[in-house]
């Protein structure tokens, strides 16, 4: 699939198999990741723009990225480092916010934070310029959604509610 320019990054000339993978928006700016092989690129851009850039390379079989997109920020979790779209005048590139050796299973954004769910069931609430909010201990979970001051972890058979200011 084609996002922007037809000579853009998203569908190189020559590639193995595959194709766009996962996608989130933020106001009128989109992140979407592709996978050819064992090859995964974040890719980011406006809509309303006919440039895309590449924001990370995660490195070869690593899985497919995490992505979220709220307001003006868009964020991305590869691994065990998240990250956010920046975007400078007509050059946007991807800035680290954190890095874990625990992987992420998932993240959420509300506003200027991003909350993100660790594999261990750790989960930490960071602003949109990297400084920790919060952090709780919400156990075994696969999803995580943030709103307002509430961070939602759907755990095994039920959902678990932590104010995002405290983790209380």
């Amino acid at each position: 699939a084609r996002v922007t320019h037809p000579s853009a990054a998203t569908c190189v000339p020559s590639h193995r198999a595959g194709g766009v993978t996962n996608v989130a928006t933020a106001g009128n700016r989109l992140v979407w990741t592709t996978r050819y092989g064992d090859r995964t690129r974040v890719l980011a851009a406006s809509s309303i723009g006919c440039k895309e850039w590449v924001v990370a390379r995660p490195a070869r079989g690593v899985a497919v990225p995490v992505l979220a997109g709220d307001g003006d920020v868009l964020a991305y979790a590869s691994s065990g480092a998240v990250g956010v779209v920046e975007a400078e005048s007509d050059d946007w590139y991807g800035e680290v916010l954190s890095r874990s050796s625990v992987p992420v299973t998932a993240i959420s954004v509300d506003s200027d934070r991003v909350a993100v769910l660790y594999r261990d069931g750790t989960v930490t609430v960071l602003s949109e310029r990297g400084a920790l909010v919060s952090r709780l201990a919400a156990g075994p979970a696969r999803a995580i959604a943030l709103r307002g001051d509430t961070v939602a972890v759907l755990r095994s058979g039920h959902l678990d509610v932590y104010k995002a200011a405290t983790g209380l």
